[in-house]
């Protein structure tokens, strides 16, 4: 979807931000996973693995000002989670990319 801006001399066309829900279930399909398991308290590793790939990219939208979209506590309700433990998954997630490893 897109979002058409009037300005004086033209039309701006911008992607419309996609839904926390939008962004977490495309990484559960990604894994083979439904929504309401990636959101389930479920230590299983392929399930916390894909939840951690799903925070870190919920972290990782931006607003247009530069900061992020979604902040830790946010993301953390989002998942039932608490906060440190969202920001140990985005962590986790982003050392797991940086030294190659499978996500």
């Amino acid at each position: 979807m897109t979002e058409m801006l009037s300005l004086w001399r033209g039309w701006i066309v911008r992607p419309l931000p996609r839904t926390a829900a939008a962004i977490a279930g495309a990484v559960a399909e990604a894994h083979g996973l439904t929504l309401k398991t990636l959101r389930t308290g479920s230590r299983r590793a392929d399930i916390a693995r894909a939840r951690q790939e799903a925070m870190a990219a919920l972290r990782a939208q931006t607003r247009p000002d530069g900061r992020p979209r979604y902040s830790f506590p946010w993301i953390a309700r989002f998942f039932a989670l608490s906060h440190p433990t969202v920001m140990h998954g985005v962590r986790a997630h982003r050392r797991r990319v940086a030294s190659g490893s499978r996500p």
